[in-house]
């Protein structure tokens, strides 16, 4: 079947499948999970630059956090919690760790890929050997199976309303205010 979904992001949905098919509280206690292991790895990156690990709150407080992804059911939180392990295993310099991290990111969501500049330092090859090494170990069985599993991908910006701007709230805003939008 057709999904925008990346090769990860699928993974966790099949996971939560075997554990209880159709069951969409499996899936939240899962990314309700997913946020525990973000909080762990933030409080172990604060302390490994050696700031006050109470700085956590700051996260842990913030609605979005976890009412959002276990109320409503995100997948967004395995791709932060991707991107916290991945900042923790470069805190670390571990650099093919922190690649394959981000790989595993970005095929939750796509826009974590963008980070890899971020993360990487200068002719360093391992970050990004990994991080190709890894989406292509995840991808690889989409391409034997055929282009019609992703298929929907090329579809996906236009979709969601990134083409036509309702995807941000400013311009969303701007396009209903017909006498502001200076294409009307």
């Amino acid at each position: 079947a057709r999904s925008p979904y990346p090769p990860v992001a699928q993974l966790i949905f099949a996971t939560s499948a075997l554990i209880r098919p159709y069951g969409v509280t499996t899936l939240k206690v899962i990314f309700f999970g997913f946020e525990c292991v973000t909080v762990a790895a933030l409080i172990l990156l604060l302390r490994r630059l050696r700031m006050n690990p109470a700085r956590v709150i700051v996260y842990v407080w913030s609605p979005l956090a976890f009412w959002e992804i276990a109320q409503n059911g995100h997948i967004d939180a395995a791709a932060v919690t991707f991107i916290a392990l991945a900042a923790l295993a470069a805190a670390h310099e571990r650099r093919a760790t922190t690649g394959a991290l981000l790989a595993c990111a970005a095929l939750v969501k796509i826009f974590p890929a963008m980070l890899a500049v971020a993360f990487y330092k200068r002719w360093d090859k391992r970050l990004p050997t990994a991080m190709l090494v890894t989406l292509a170990l995840f991808c690889i069985p989409y391409f034997v199976i055929g282009h019609v599993t992703i298929g929907h991908l090329a579809q996906y910006p236009s979709e969601e309303g990134f083409l036509s701007g309702e995807r941000f709230l400013l311009l969303k805003w701007i396009n209903r205010i017909h006498w502001l939008h200076p294409y009307v």
